[in-house]
């Protein structure tokens, strides 16, 4: 089959490659289907996405969003139905969360959930075979207008056998830099409120690994097949297994991969017998979520982290060298103009190379979400309206909406400033991102945000 893989999102602020829709090709072509990726990242008009599927004419349209992407999402499943006629299958956080409300849109005919690439190849099979689904693990469909559901699928247990993401399939301009995003595990054993139990929901209950030589394998591959230079692991806690951290230094080390990396992180996973082996195999550097300098604040979410864990861990960072990155949060439940202070005074005390403070955000069947509906919290109804940036989608007793978003441009503002003055800073990122011209568009895009909000 012709299949075309769509990843939503006009207009989104952040251009991250669709690392979840390149494993789905990856498998679908595999096992012999002619797939296309189309990236509406790139995408200007409407009128040029339907040209584009009309040049391509699928048999079957697969897109996977998040919640703010999902009306896009469904947008794009008319453009379809109106044109094509084709199929179209839905996958991704918000779908696998939500099955139910988007198979209720007329133009969707299929809801893949949890883990796509086993049950997609099997769905498109039966398809293609013009069999029936419910022997398909993993699917809601519609049965004579009643939406139906198959039993679960298990989740993948050796994340091996996946074949590498087909990133050719994707626009060239995601590494023009050198620069490429991986997974190295699935799943995060933490509970923070605005996460669990949604992650759970997707990736199952327990974090899983791939294994160190089939991660240096993929490193390598992009080294050989795309020249790149520097990999982002957006595993949700890359250090949550200290072992397989260690394991996987020595498999970068023992095969000299002369590559750079970072990695997201979780404070209170980090130590002083890590981070050396980290630095030592190409690690520059952490992002860690810090979400807030007020325990309240951190109590409230669930974090099970404490002011304590976040100081050692940038100073450990700093003792070894490696660049700190912290994501904040801003505009929690309980959040006060005090609690807010407490963040600045704390961003100050462990000083990060970068900061980036989003907007508390409660996305679906999270702990957050659940609790904020019921106190009839919740401001807004469109799911484009939950999107971390430009929005607050909550009411707070203390701060109002505006107050929240003027608070995010102050103190973001004031970070860069403090920054850009300090000797040899500058000149320090630009050896780090090895090319003016993208740190540059990294401060455009700092730029953006803040104008946007």
């Amino acid at each position: 089959m012709k299949i075309s893989l769509v990843n939503p999102g006009f207009g989104q602020i952040f251009r991250l490659p669709p690392l979840g829709l390149t494993y789905i090709a990856a498998v679908l072509r595999e096992a012999g289907h002619v797939v296309n990726i189309i990236d509406t990242n790139f995408v200007k008009t409407w009128k040029q996405l339907e040209t584009e599927l009309r040049r391509v004419e699928p048999d079957a349209i697969g897109l996977s969003c998040m919640t703010a992407t999902i009306n896009d999402a469904l947008n794009i499943a008319k453009l379809v139905k109106d044109n094509l006629k084709c199929p179209v299958i839905l996958g991704g956080p918000h779908p696998t969360i939500m099955p139910e409300s988007v198979l209720c849109n007329e133009n969707v005919d299929y809801v893949v959930y949890g883990e796509g690439e086993t049950t997609i190849l099997e769905l498109v099979q039966n398809l293609e075979g013009h069999k029936d689904v419910k022997g398909v693990f993993g699917v809601w469909y519609k049965e004579n207008g009643a939406i139906k559901r198959t039993a679960p699928r298990p989740y993948i247990e050796n994340l091996d056998r996946i074949p590498f993401p087909a990133r050719d399939l994707l626009p060239k301009e995601y590494f023009k830099y050198g620069r490429a995003n991986m997974i190295a595990s699935r799943g995060c054993p933490f509970s923070c409120s605005f996460c669990q139990p949604t992650l759970r929901k997707i990736f199952g209950p327990r974090i899983r690994f791939r294994s160190p030589r089939n991660v240096v394998d993929e490193m390598e591959h992009l080294k050989k097949s795309m020249k790149i230079k520097h990999v982002k692991f957006e595993d949700d806690t890359f250090t949550v297994n200290r072992r397989w951290v260690l394991e996987l230094c020595n498999e970068m080390k023992e095969r000299s991969l002369t590559m750079r990396w970072d990695c997201n992180s979780r404070v209170n996973t980090v130590n002083k017998n890590l981070l050396p082996a980290m630095k030592e195999a190409g690690c520059m550097r952490i992002s860690f979520g810090v979400e807030s300098g007020s325990q309240k604040i951190l109590n409230n979410l669930n974090k099970g982290i404490t002011i304590q864990d976040i100081l050692g861990a940038f100073k450990m960072c700093k003792e070894v060298g490696i660049r700190t990155h912290a994501y904040l949060m801003i505009g929690s439940p309980g959040e006060t103009k005090h609690t807010i202070q407490e963040t600045v005074e704390l961003i100050h005390k462990i000083d990060p190379d970068y900061m980036y403070i989003s907007i508390t955000t409660p996305l679906p069947m999270t702990k957050l979400y659940e609790d904020l509906t019921k106190s009839g919290m919740i401001t807004v109804k469109n799911w484009d309206d939950f999107d971390y940036y430009t929005k607050c989608s909550f009411k707070l007793e203390n701060l109002t909406s505006g107050e929240i978003l003027e608070i995010r441009r102050r103190i973001t503002r004031n970070f860069w400033l403090r920054k850009v003055i300090q000797p040899g800073y500058v000149i320090r990122t630009i050896k780090e991102y090895r090319s003016p011209r993208f740190l540059w568009e990294r401060l455009l895009l700092i730029r953006q945000l803040l104008s946007g909000s």
